[in-house]
């Protein structure tokens, strides 16, 4: 059964927390605005990560974000994981929620030196060219990230430094007033964008914004194309052999299962499949790992990015095998 909650009520670092206490093994979807992870549990484990609108975050720093995150909601499901699922997440759990919460620490520390929120963008103030001219070099690289768009969070991470050391330099600069720490207006007009280069700030006028271009004619309607038919091959060529058991007769041969997905019909492994999918391509590993028990068949076309004929033949070879079957949920 699905548990489902927000992080308004619970904090995901919380559910890393009761995961490893508990040891359990399952999945948690999140999902906020255009962000979208799932996070595969292995007996409490943080095993795998999917993420999407994470901007190539590696899976680490993806449970980092997930940390952070204030709003957004999650779904928990006990799901079977296979063995043959790599693991992607190389950090135990204890490390990452010591991790997270030591970053969320060092946010709620510089939050309140600096002051501000560090969603709020930092800007340089008029004079600040003649302020910088010889600065140490620390100091020097973090004035060049700052280019009157970028927030404090991002600076901060860009520059590469120690927490204290950019809390010093951002609290330092602001105190002598040749930076600012403002809220983001998204009716200001465009402002004097600085160019940092050189160890000296040299501020060239922004270009100006472009006329509006004039309204596209509204597209032609059309309909939208036929659903997709998952219909195999008549005959495809067989992917998995398994050892033989027997000197008994082989089946005899005949065409290839059709796949009815219609209803609430899903994908499930058969008994004893582990032994047969040991060793297997890694595309027929996409394919398993997004079989869970609980997904019918466009889902797991869907999940696992696949092209729809290929993941079908793939599915239809596994029925064949005795690997999979497919039952109604």
């Amino acid at each position: 059964m699905a548990v489902k909650g927000s992080f308004k009520d619970i904090a995901f670092v919380e559910l890393l927390e009761m995961m490893h206490t508990s040891q359990k093994t399952g999945r948690i979807e999140v999902s906020h605005e255009n962000r979208w992870a799932m996070v595969i549990f292995r007996e409490g484990t943080v095993w795998h990560v999917e993420p999407r609108g994470f901007k190539g975050a590696s899976p680490e720093e993806v449970v980092f974000e997930l940390i952070r995150m204030t709003e957004g909601n999650f779904v928990f499901q006990r799901v079977q994981v296979l063995p043959m699922l790599e693991r992607t997440v190389h950090l135990s759990t204890e490390s990452l929620i010591m991790e997270g919460t030591k970053r969320l620490d060092d946010q709620a520390a510089i939050t309140s030196e600096v002051g501000g929120e560090l969603s709020q963008v930092v800007k340089l103030l008029p004079g600040a060219e003649a302020k910088v001219r010889y600065v140490p070099q620390k100091v020097k690289q973090v004035v060049q990230l700052i280019d009157n768009t970028r927030n404090v969070a991002q600076i901060i991470q860009m520059s590469g430094l120690e927490t204290e050391e950019i809390t010093a330099i951002i609290k330092e600069l602001t105190e002598k007033e040749v930076i600012e720490i403002v809220a983001i207006d998204p009716n200001a007009p465009p402002q004097e964008v600085p160019n940092v280069a050189s160890g000296h700030v040299e501020v060239t006028p922004a270009a100006p914004p472009p006329a509006p271009a004039a309204p596209p004619p509204p597209a032609p309607v059309q309909q939208a194309p036929p659903a997709p038919v998952f219909t195999p091959p008549p005959a495809p060529a067989p992917v998995f052999t398994p050892p033989p058991v027997a000197a008994a007769p082989p089946p005899a041969a005949g065409p290839a299962p059709t796949l009815v997905i219609g209803g609430m019909q899903v994908l499930r492994f058969k008994p004893g499949a582990e032994a047969k999918v040991r060793f297997v391509p890694q595309k027929v590993k996409r394919v398993l790992a997004a079989i869970d028990g609980t997904r019918s068949m466009p889902e797991v076309v869907q999940i696992s990015e696949l092209d729809s004929e290929g993941t079908t033949q793939i599915i239809n070879d596994l029925i064949a095998q005795g690997i999979l079957e497919l039952v109604n949920g």
